[in-house]
């Protein structure tokens, strides 16, 4: 599958640990209209519940650009949880990457 981003953007998402995501502040949160990245988000969803396979997530918060390493374990129009318990609004997330 493609990814979301140009790779030569990467460079601008810090790395941080997931647990952190939960002191981080996102704007309003709005149902996705992006089916590309919500189909991508799917499948990383599938292949965290069956195989426990991580992906490489870029979103955005208040506070800047962050990249995480981790499982999907649900999304929906609006938000993706991660393993955890660990929600993220979809209309922050700027890129999936499997590896």
């Amino acid at each position: 599958m493609e990814n979301t981003l140009l790779t030569s953007t990467h460079e601008h998402f810090v790395p941080i640990d997931k647990s952190l995501i939960r002191s981080l502040r996102f704007n309003r949160v709005e149902p996705s209209n992006n089916q590309a990245l919500q189909s991508k988000l799917e499948y990383a969803m599938r292949l965290g519940n069956t195989h426990h396979v991580k992906v490489r997530l870029y979103f955005s918060s208040i506070e800047g650009n962050y990249k995480v390493e981790t499982t999907v374990w649900a999304c929906d129009s609006t938000s993706v949880c991660l393993k955890g318990g660990i929600w993220i609004p979809l209309s922050h997330i700027r890129g999936v990457e499997f590896y």
